[in-house]
Parts: C-alpha cells; structure tokens; sequence
C-alpha cells in the first residue's frame, strides 16, 4: 500500500468512527469463553475501530499515521472492560467486551493493539510474561526516572550483551568498576516519541541509561537560583539556595522548585536554551509565599530561551522574566540592589553632600564630589550624568544587600564618595541638579524622592 492510500485509508476510517460512535450498540448474548473471529472476506477498509487504533499507536510513538502499517486483525470479545490488559491496581468491570485485535509495524518493530468494537478504548499488548525480569525491571525503572507512567515506556528492540566490567561499560570516572565481563541485556525503549537505549545487569538489579552524547557547556553542571528579573535589583530567592537546577549528560534537567521537585528536557546549543515536558510533584507548603515563588520559577524556566553563561553565574532569558543562577558549591555572592543614594539624612541634613567650584571657564572640564549616607550594607554605586539646557542633573545611585527584611546590617554611619565630571561651553548660569533620596522621622526608612540643586557660573 502506497503512501497515499494509507492517507485514504485514514481519512475515511474517521468518518467510519464518527458513524459508529453515533450507531447504537445491539445487545448480544454472552458466552462462557472467548471466541475470535475473522473479518469478512468482502471487506475492503479496515474497521473503524482498527484505524482508530492505527491513530492511537502513531500518536503514543510520535510517528505519522502513514508510517503505521496495518497488519492482520481478527474481532475479538475479551473477559473484561479493561480488554484483558488490566493492572493490579485497576478495578475491571468483569463482563465480556466485543472488541477488536490488530497488529502493526512502525519502522521494523510489531505492535499488538486491543480495542473495544469502536475503538474509543485502545491499549497496548505489552509481552511482560515473555521478556525477561531484567528488561521489565529496566521499564519499571526508566518510567521512575522519567516520571511517567510504566504503560507509556513502549519496549522495543531488546538483545542479550556482555558488558565488559560491572558498571556496564557506562562507569563514571569517579567510580570503581570491576574489570569482569557482565552478561546483561540492552534494550530500546519509546516514550513519547523520544527514544531510549538501557543497559542491565543479567537479573536486572543494576541498571542504567546510555547517555546521549552532547556538547552542550550546561550538561553536567548544577546551580542555585539567586533572584528574580533585572540584574542587580531583582528579587531574590527565599529561602537562599531553595530553588535548584541541574543539567543532565543525558538532556535531561530537573531540581527543587523550592517546595517540590521538578525535571524535563532541555537542549542548549551556543546560547540557545529550551525546556520540554517540564513536571513536578504536587505537594503543598505551608510556608507563607513558597508556592507562588515556586510557580514564577517554574512559569520563568518554561519561557526560556536562552542563557548567558560567566563563570559562576548563569542567567536564563527568555519570554519571561531572568533568571539568575550561582554555580552549586561555588563562594556565596550576596544579592544587592541599586538604590537611589541619600542626599539628606535626618542627623546630619545635607551639609556637607556637594562640592563643586562656583566659577570656571567655558571648556573646562571640573569636577563634582557628591557625598551620600550609608550603613553597614550599602556600597558607593553610580553617578549618571545627563545634560540639559541650561545645566544638567545627576543621578545618585548606591548598592545594598538589604533586599529583605531578614538581612542584618549594623548600625554603623558612612560617607560614599561620588564623582562626576562636566564641561560647560557656552557662557552663562548653569544649573545643577542633584537627585536622591531623603530619610528622615517623616518619611520612613525608605525615604522619598529629593533634590539638591547649585549653580556654576561659566564664563
């Protein structure tokens, strides 16, 4: 069957599916064991419920329904409503179910699919009594690490090995391997359409993943989100170091949001950087504030697009807003914040702040010290200069790490120097603006807006 009578096939199978499923079902007589039948010889589409299966198998793959080959199918009627495939924890109506048996090939591998007579309810024959307890032990343990459930690893190609030391031929270089040939198995697997190769151990016991080569400069490297949004005046994690990151060798990535765990892939490729099928778990925290700064994270890493990567420091970029990370065990860097400088504090007013000369000539460049107050957590920051008409106005900024209310700053008074340089070259009274912060008893302790102004006379 060509390539294009498949896609015939699939579009009238589901016109077919949408007429069965609006047909009603005549009741039938149930008999005491399980009968199968073969379809009509006049027969010339598949059932209804066959493609519908077809559909189902492409999409739990990943494949196109055209790469899905039918196969032999026979009506079937099976002992219970799960189709005789139903788990230990399932709760099964046990009443016979008409349904329908198909087989399929996807890309050199068989597939056997069960379904009921319309094709709403479709599973999958998974041959677990016929594998060996290692490749199931293998399926059990992939889904764990993936976080999905065991029914979606789809087994494929499975084939005996000796692996030449006991870490399976997958040892890290930290790790003690003993130098002995292991027979084991390994296997491919399917989820999602992503595909999977595992090593076992003969009894699977031992179990582990071939990791996908990359050369990504993120794999293998672990970080601590420090804060929120702009750099330097973001908001930042609380508590430090509750919401984690790490990048797998195998393009996997995961950590704490801060109150639950959380992991997906991730490619990175010379900048570019994309989260896929993020999932965490789903517990609660009491803590006041724990779960929404969980969900900004987790909203934030699923937008991003990009990182920038310095040293100890990864910010990631993307639709929402930045993110900013520490290497994990690396020194501690404190957060700080720009703050407009204080220019007027209540103890000392502003005497003292300016200084600059009354009179210069037109082309000189002078200079201006501006002197602002701070504690045992600011730093001198930043003048920014911008020129006006008839003078220009400077912009006082100073750097804190009292960015909540749990940081302990003494109570020690300082003066932060800053220095600004201006050149007037036209003659005249010139303005100068000085803008900043005044604290004092009327305003709190974060103070309000304030203005300092002198002029320079330039002749």
């Amino acid at each position: 069957m060509n390539r294009y009578q498949r896609i015939a096939q699939a579009l009238v199978g589901l016109l077919i599916v949408f007429l069965a499923a609006c047909t009603p079902m005549a009741g039938a007589a149930l008999p005491s064991e399980v009968t199968s039948t073969p379809p009509p010889a006049t027969s010339e589409l598949p059932p209804a419920a066959v493609l519908a299966a077809q559909a189902w198998l492409a999409g739990r793959l990943g494949a196109a329904v055209v790469d899905v080959a039918i196969g032999p199918y026979s009506r079937e009627e099976w002992r219970d409503s799960c189709l005789g495939l139903g788990r230990p924890e399932e709760a099964c109506l046990q009443a016979i179910t008409p349904g329908w048996k198909a087989a399929f090939t996807v890309a050199g591998h068989d597939y056997a699919v069960r379904t009921d007579e319309i094709g709403a309810y479709v599973r999958l024959e998974e041959p677990l009594t016929d594998l060996p307890a290692a490749i199931v032990a293998a399926q059990v343990w992939l889904a764990s690490r993936l976080g999905v459930n065991v029914e979606d690893v789809v087994i494929g190609a499975v084939a005996q090995e000796e692996w030449r030391d006991s870490c399976l031929g997958l040892g890290r270089p930290e790790e003690s391997c003993l130098q002995t040939m292991t027979p084991g198995w390994r296997a491919m697997f399917t989820v999602a359409g992503q595909p999977y190769a595992v090593r076992t151990d003969e009894a699977g016991t031992n179990v582990r993943l071939e990791e996908a080569k990359t050369t990504s400069e993120l794999a293998g490297t672990a970080w601590d989100l420090v804060s929120f949004g702009a750099a330097g005046a973001g908001t930042p994690v609380r508590p430090a170091g509750a919401i984690t990151l790490q990048f797998d060798l195998d393009g996997r990535a995961g950590g704490s949001a801060g109150c639950n765990q959380y992991g997906g892939a991730y490619q990175a490729s010379g900048g570019a950087l994309s989260f896929g099928g993020l999932a965490s778990t789903r517990m609660a925290c009491a803590e006041a504030g724990r779960m929404e700064q969980e969900q900004r994270y987790l909203e934030a890493l699923q937008a991003a697009t990009g990182y920038v990567l310095a040293g100890d420091r990864l910010t990631l970029i993307g639709a929402g807003e930045a993110l900013h990370f520490v290497r994990h065990g690396a020194p501690e860097i404190q957060v700080q914040a720009q703050v407009p400088g204080i220019i007027d504090f209540h103890a000392d007013g502003s005497q003292g702040v300016l200084t600059a000369p009354d009179r210069v000539a037109a082309g000189q460049t002078f200079e201006i010290t501006i002197s602002t107050f701070g504690g045992g957590c600011e730093e001198v920051g930043e003048a920014v200069v911008v020129r006006t008409l008839d003078g220009a106005v400077i912009f006082v900024y100073d750097t804190t790490t009292a960015v909540g209310p749990e940081v302990a700053c003494t109570a020690e008074l300082k003066r932060l120097a800053h220095t600004a340089n201006l050149r007037f070259d036209e003659p005249g009274a010139m303005r100068i603006e000085i803008w900043g912060r005044r604290v004092g008893p009327e305003t709190g302790p974060v103070g309000a807006p304030v203005v300092l102004a002198l002029t320079v006379v330039v002749e």
